[in-house]
């Protein structure tokens, strides 16, 4: 799903499924006037650390043109010939009902009022996933969905990713390893603005993170599963039957003044098996965007293994701004540190914020490396 901008700020054309539709964003006040005051951080690469659990705050209220109405021949309408009524049913994860319902029912509302449709909602702990479209027409009940479509789209960008591919770092040795570093750091650098305990990362959820994803529903969680298994065979010939060993070396950070880092992470050595790893990345992010779980990605992915992140910093109550810290010294002593080889037993499929009785990251499904 793609966004381009339009003439005024607060309109937006969304692609969806190669059709255009034009889209209203209203901010609210602290949005647009927090965005005023500078502009905003970009970060250098994505992985599970440095995503916040939250959701944003942006509003969207839809803006439609009768000829953005998708071809009735993309959906399954189908015709009560008794009552000469039309009806859709198709299924949409729970977290979208709130966005689809409205403050008070308004987004509902609205899109009954101006297609003509009814639109049925599962009740909150129903079983049953499924939204159900009635009309008068199959022209009214092709444009309800089509702007239930266009509210998911959007609303994706805003929910939280919910789970990720990871390489698990957890092994013994590297947890005292990583555990030695942290207790050395302290012990030298103290006086380094910014670097404390907390914002240093758990050795038992050590890993590197190949892929974000959104899978809201148990359906789209199988389906990641059954992509995964997919991978296995191509994943052992990229191996050559022969078991991943990887190289933690050296230290580097994710913008450009090592006196004000946010995340500072162990790098992967570009060896003969970070190669391989890199193969194995690209080949699961084209199968997992060829099934529509997530974007398509041209660039390689970046291998790290994030240490210290201001993302975990236990913060002041009266300053929730994320406070960077001067990697300076750190890198000077440390920089070019080596962790160690360590065999890869798994590629795993992990759940944020859930963990196993390990204290990794809970894994839905994994694929065994040789």
């Amino acid at each position: 799903m793609a966004t381009f901008a339009l003439g005024e700020p607060d309109i937006q054309l969304v692609n969806l499924k190669g059709r255009i539709f034009r889209k209203q964003v209203i901010k609210h006040k602290e949005e647009a006037s927090s965005n005023s005051k500078g502009k905003k951080k970009a970060e250098t690469f994505v992985n599970e650390d440095d995503v916040e659990m939250k959701e944003s705050s942006r509003r969207e209220k839809p803006y439609y043109d009768d000829e953005c109405a998708a071809d009735a021949s993309e959906f399954q309408v189908e015709r009560d010939e008794a009552t000469k009524t039309y009806k859709l049913k198709f299924n949409v994860p729970s977290v979208f009902y709130g966005r689809i319902i409205g403050k008070g029912g308004d987004v509902r509302s609205r899109i009954q009022s101006d297609t003509g449709a009814t639109i049925t909602i599962p009740k909150m702990n129903d079983k049953s996933e499924e939204i159900v479209i009635k009309g008068t027409t199959e022209a009214a009940v092709v444009s309800a969905k089509t702007r239930i479509d266009i509210i998911i789209e959007k609303a994706k960008n805003s929910l939280p990713y919910t789970h990720f591919l990871s390489i698990p770092l957890n092994d013994p040795a590297l947890q005292e390893k990583v555990n030695a570093l942290y207790d050395d750091i302290l012990r030298t650098q103290s006086f380094s603005r910014g670097v404390e305990p907390s914002i240093m990362g758990s050795p038992k959820t050590f890993h590197l993170t190949i892929l974000m994803l959104k899978l809201f529903s148990n359906e789209q969680i199988e389906q990641a599963k059954s992509v995964l298994k997919t991978a296995h065979a191509k994943l052992y010939d990229i191996l050559a039957t022969r078991s991943l060993i990887l190289t933690l070396e050296g230290l580097e950070y994710m913008n450009d003044d090592p006196g004000e880092v946010d995340v500072l992470y162990a790098k992967v050595k570009q060896d003969e098996a970070g190669d391989k790893l890199q193969q194995i990345c690209k080949h699961l992010v084209s199968l997992f965007s060829v099934a529509g779980l997530a974007p398509p990605q041209e660039l390689d992915v970046k291998l790290h293994a994030t240490l210290l992140n201001t993302r975990f910093r236990t913060q002041d109550e009266d300053n929730q701004s994320r406070q960077t810290f001067d990697a300076s010294g750190i890198l000077s002593n440390y920089g070019n540190i080596s962790l160690g080889s360590y065999k890869i037993p798994a590629l795993h499929l992990s759940q944020r914020g859930v963990y196993d009785l390990n204290g990794f990251y809970h894994s839905v499904a994994t694929v065994a490396f040789p």
